[in-house]
């Protein structure tokens, strides 16, 4: 139940903060939000990288469907099946699929910060 919600008000601030930035006055628009809003400031933000390995058993297709194309990498399954994985990466370089993967290559490709993400504030 709490992430539809969230979901929902994410997209609302989003398109709040849009129109915004595509007002005649930003800086204004801006103001009103923090006055209504309030502000977040991080004070401490890591960076680095995590990777996230699951199986699963149902519905590949649902699972496929429904799947966040930015955050999950790939979906390796057969048609209908009841066995799937999904592998979820930030940071590092990513693979094009699923199937070519190299944990090692991945690891190594961390040694670069600009492939650092946020992973925590």
């Amino acid at each position: 139940m709490k992430e539809p919600i969230l979901k929902l008000v994410l997209l609302i601030s989003l398109q709040i903060v849009e129109k915004a930035i595509k007002s005649q006055d930003p800086v204004e628009e801006f103001k009103q939000i923090t006055d209504k809003f309030g502000q977040f400031i991080s004070t401490e933000v890591i960076l680095g990288s995590r990777a996230r390995f699951e199986v699963h058993t149902g519905n590949s297709n649902k699972v496929a469907k429904n799947a966040n194309a930015g955050k999950i990498l790939g979906i390796s399954a057969k048609e209908n099946s009841t066995y799937y994985k999904s592998i979820k990466l930030i940071g590092g370089e990513h693979p094009d699929k699923i199937e070519n993967f190299d944990e090692e290559a991945w690891v190594k490709s961390l040694e670069d910060y600009r492939n650092w993400s946020c992973i925590e504030f």
